[in-house]
């Protein structure tokens, strides 16, 4: 301890800086140590303004750095080994999305979907569990290291939407905590999507509470497909970006090879007929149709229950195309074909 003592605060300082490069990741393990470093200056001005205590701020610093320099050259050889499997491990069929730590991970919702875009991408899913206790409580289990990793959850949260949705944020969360680099969620279908303003009083805007969910759990980005309204993406923070995929655009090209006659684009209620001009539009860029516009007007008695439906525009001898965004029960496309 003596020959600490004889040590400078700035010679001190210099040795913290360099204890403090070359073993970062053991250091930062200690909350002593990573207390103490940062608060260097401090306990250096506090110390030449006390000359009576500065053998022993000396010697407890001297204590400190050989703890310090003992804990970065003896990191636990498990840990190593571990880093070092993730990274060697033949996770993926593609190597050079291995090395770059990309790992997509899917629940129960749609496994086969997930599976459809792992194939596309050249990779496997990554390993997981998604259980239930016998109460019906999810249990998420990961089986593979995610550390410094950007992870993919392909989740869409259909039916049973809130089992889906409660398997969704419980991976998120597992991810989160065990330090992946960066999560996206990839949400095909939207739960909640439909509740994305007040229609009357007393009722919730559960589109914006499901966003709330998503960030509390520490999402990083959202990929949707189709949101019912693109407002949806507001409810997110900017810390949090959501990329609205218009999947509606693939059926362009299956239509526009088509030998329609006279083809009109309805739009199955008023808040679709934004997404039914964007779908003539393409029409008529990308295959040069000339489509008409037409739109239905829709009453509804209660959820899921139509009460009446009124045509605006003209379809007579027209082929038409109802271009909507979410399928439910089918009630709305079923009245209006008919």
């Amino acid at each position: 301890m003596s020959r600490f003592s004889n040590i400078s605060i700035d010679r001190l300082s210099h040795l913290a800086r360099g204890f403090k490069s070359i073993g970062r990741k053991a250091l930062f393990t200690s909350s002593t140590a990573v207390a103490s470093l940062d608060n260097l200056d401090g306990f250096r001005d506090r110390s030449r303004s006390s000359n009576n205590n500065y053998k022993s701020t000396a010697a407890g610093f001297g204590l400190l750095f050989a703890a310090a320099g003992a804990i970065s050259l003896s990191v636990s050889k498990s840990d190593c080994d571990a880093e070092k499997e993730a990274v060697e491990a033949p996770w993926s069929r593609d190597n050079s999305r291995a090395s770059n730590g990309m790992k997509l991970f899917t629940g129960n919702s749609n496994k086969l979907l997930a599976a459809d875009i792992a194939n596309q991408l050249g990779m496997s899913l990554g390993k997981i569990n998604v259980t239930h206790f016998a109460d019906g409580e999810v249990n998420v289990i990961v089986n593979e290291n995610v550390r410094g990793k950007d992870v993919y959850i392909i989740q869409p949260t259909s039916p049973p939407v809130n089992e889906s949705l409660m398997e969704l944020l419980l991976m998120i969360s597992t991810m989160r905590r065990a330090s992946a680099r960066k999560i996206t969620a990839i949400i095909p279908y939207y739960g909640y999507a439909r509740q994305d303003r007040k229609m009357q009083a007393r009722v919730p805007i559960s589109a914006a509470d499901v966003a709330r969910l998503l960030e509390a759990m520490g999402i990083d980005r959202v990929v949707a497909v189709d949101l019912h309204c693109g407002q949806i993406q507001g409810f997110f923070g900017p810390r949090v970006p959501l990329d609205n995929l218009d999947g509606g655009m693939v059926g362009v090209s299956y239509f526009g090879d088509m030998d329609l006659v006279n083809p009109v684009i309805v739009s199955p209620d008023a808040g679709g007929v934004y997404r039914a001009k964007q779908f003539r539009e393409a029409l008529s860029k990308k295959h040069d149709v000339d489509c008409g516009l037409a739109m239905i007007v829709k009453q509804r008695a209660k959820a899921n229950e139509i009460d009446k439906m009124d045509l605006v525009g003209s379809v007579e001898g027209c082929d038409a195309i109802i271009v909507d965004d979410m399928v439910d029960t089918a009630g709305t496309l079923c009245t209006a074909a008919a």
